[in-house]
């Protein structure tokens, strides 16, 4: 479907604001990485394929996958940190961070160019063919950035593989209908245990939390990368009658969960540890320079003792 001219000055504007504040940010020192907009961008490919096959409106599809594939390069940038196989920690952080700000940006674009109270048809007819052909490009562009990050062996963890197939298997065994709508719900709390598990173990010694991090951020990575093709799955003609998915809903939920991660493990110091942390210094400074004016003194004695023994010497 073609944009109209309101839904184009729209476009126009919220990308002006977005590379205003952009520019802003570089220009205040913050640093925005390249890398991570391309491979976010990049995945965009799959998205508009997934458009043009089922023709269905792209501010719905940018709502829905803008957040999940930013979300997705951020979980790369992650696991490489955890792992310690990331060369440089602050890159891989501005990556995540980068990636982050670019999916949010593109589900903002969607958000704000939709039609508001429209009555959208929706066309449930990809073909399998369709369905595999949208998502390489997404694919591609993934494993661009796995092999960037720390090489693709890394995020390769059978065991937890292993636990979210088993996980699959036992919900289709108890449910009598499976649909890519309640699939999606079992990869979130599939990553929502993952961090749990983490902070459960974390709690006795800071060397477990670094361990259990090593799983719990590929489990957020495996859900959302699980969640995105259940999304391409949810339009192919075997789901015609399913529920569909809460895209936004499930947006909220994601980007919750990942940034409840972030400010468990990367949290900015707050006022009051700022506080505790200028009295600190101040007490310090304040205990250096008595020690300075003290070791002056002492210098004093000791060159006046210096001299009333070279007067003694000089007498005898």
């Amino acid at each position: 479907m073609m944009p109209t001219i309101r839904q184009a000055l729209i476009a126009v504007l919220v990308t002006a604001c977005i590379s205003a504040l952009t520019f802003s940010m570089i220009a205040l020192g913050f640093s925005i990485s390249i890398d991570a907009i391309v491979l976010v961008l990049g995945q965009m490919l799959s998205a508009h394929l997934l458009i043009y096959f089922c023709k269905i409106p792209w501010a719905r599809v940018y709502l829905a996958l803008g957040i999940p594939f930013g979300l997705i390069i951020s979980a790369i940038a992650l696991t490489a940190i955890f792992q310690n196989l990331s060369p440089d920690f602050s890159t891989s952080l501005v990556i995540s961070y980068s990636a982050i700000l670019c999916g949010c940006t593109v589900t903002a674009l969607g958000f704000f160019c939709q039609k508001k109270n429209a009555q959208h048809r929706e066309f449930i007819n990809l073909k399998t063919s369709h369905l595999i052909f949208s998502l390489l490009p997404m694919l591609c562009f993934i494993v661009l950035g796995m092999d960037m990050a720390a090489g693709i062996e890394a995020f390769v963890l059978p065991e937890l593989v292993i636990i979210f197939l088993s996980l699959s298997l036992l919900v289709t065994a108890l449910k009598k209908e499976i649909n890519p709508k309640l699939l999606g719900q079992l990869a979130l709390a599939f990553s929502i245990g993952s961090l749990v598990i983490c902070l459960l173990l974390s709690s006795q010694s800071q060397e477990m939390l670094q361990r259990t991090l090593i799983w719990a951020v590929p489990g957020l990575l495996y859900g959302l990368l699980f969640y995105v093709f259940l999304y391409f799955l949810s339009f192919h003609r075997a789901f015609n009658e399913s529920p569909r998915i809460n895209t936004e809903l499930a947006n909220w939920h994601w980007i919750e969960l990942t940034g409840f991660l972030l400010f468990m493990c990367f949290a900015p110091e707050t006022l009051r540890e700022s506080l505790n942390n200028n009295e600190d210094e101040r007490v310090t400074a304040a205990y250096e320079s008595r020690l300075d004016e003290r070791l002056k003194a002492y210098e004093v004695r000791l060159s006046a003792l210096e001299r009333s023994l070279e007067q003694r010497q000089e007498k005898n």
